[in-house]
């Protein structure tokens, strides 16, 4: 029986033999799947990361997972993964560096732990970047003060605000992480972020623009094109787990196992036509990868 995806903010949670599969906002992207594959070792696993929204993994790591958010400390944060990451996907446009701005510019700021915006009607701007490649896309950032909200905008090179939002406000005094999903704007752009007062004693540090590009496509009748994706739910079966996206009209079954060796994405593909194919681009070794229907083993090394 499939798990149904439509309670958004809930974390369901099943396990079968130490095998453990939530729901959670996790590593800054809400709706994502994680998937806990035991090891020899106590207390590690080997975790992976699904993204409902490409249908398909954007991480890969062994170790532990720090619980975070309101359903485990009450926090504003997020949960995220602890250890070796073995595997991530591309996912930054942009990024601010915590101690120097490297062509941003900047007015009343200063860094002291963060960049602390010192003066009234202090701002920072970052230089021009390009995101348009993004199937789906956010800022982030931590936060200090529960004073007032940041002004965050995106502006063109004529000075146009593409997109523009308050932050969520730090809820306690120590540093929140904030994160807000942006839509995805083709062209070159500035980042600007802007706080009203010097007395509202803001801060930001881990400011970036970040991301998940398209990883499947669709190829019939000689044409080539992004497919449309949409995930199904999982099931949880002998210790496995296996996670269902429908990709272009086709039934997609993805399973992953681990041993010391490598680990391993199993494919089950049904219902697609005879003269398609579908192509799966992530960035792991072996490049891309091409599906027809019936089944596919990829082995990774670690």
């Amino acid at each position: 029986m499939l798990a149904s995806f439509l309670a958004v903010g809930l974390i369901h949670q099943a396990t079968d033999n130490s095998l453990r599969v939530f729901r959670a906002v996790f590593e800054d992207r809400p709706r994502q799947l994680i998937i806990l594959l035991p090891t020899a070792k106590k207390d590690e696993s080997v975790g992976f990361v699904f993204h409902p929204d490409i249908g398909t993994i954007r991480k890969v790591w062994i170790g532990a997972t720090d619980y975070r958010g309101k359903v485990y400390d009450f926090s504003q944060n997020n949960s995220r993964s602890e250890g070796k990451v073995v595997w991530e996907a591309k996912s930054e446009c942009l990024r601010l560096p915590d101690t120097e701005q490297s062509g941003w510019v900047s007015k009343g700021v200063r860094f002291e732990k963060g960049w602390k915006f010192a003066e009234d009607g202090a701002w920072m701007e970052s230089p021009v970047f390009r995101y348009e490649g993004l199937q789906t896309a956010y800022v982030g950032f931590d936060e200090l003060s529960q004073s007032a909200r940041f002004q965050i905008s995106l502006i063109d090179p004529s000075g146009k605000v593409g997109t523009s939002f308050g932050s969520s406000m730090a809820q306690d005094s120590g540093w929140q992480w904030n994160f807000k999903k942006i839509p995805v704007l083709a062209g070159d752009w500035r980042l600007r972020i802007s706080a009203d007062k010097a007395t509202d004693g803001k801060s930001l540090r881990n400011l970036r623009v970040f991301g998940d590009f398209a990883a499947w496509k669709i190829t019939q009748g000689g044409e080539t094109k992004t497919a449309s994706v949409r995930m199904k739910g999982y099931r949880v079966n002998h210790g496995a787990v296996t996670v269902t996206v429908d990709v272009g009209g086709a039934l997609v079954d993805w399973t992953p196992s681990a041993n010391s060796n490598n680990w391993t994405e199993s494919f089950e593909v049904k219902g697609l036509s005879d003269s398609a194919s579908l192509t799966l681009e992530r960035g792991l070794e072996g490049g891309l990868l091409v599906l027809g229907n019936g089944s596919k083993v990829v082995n990774h090394k670690w």
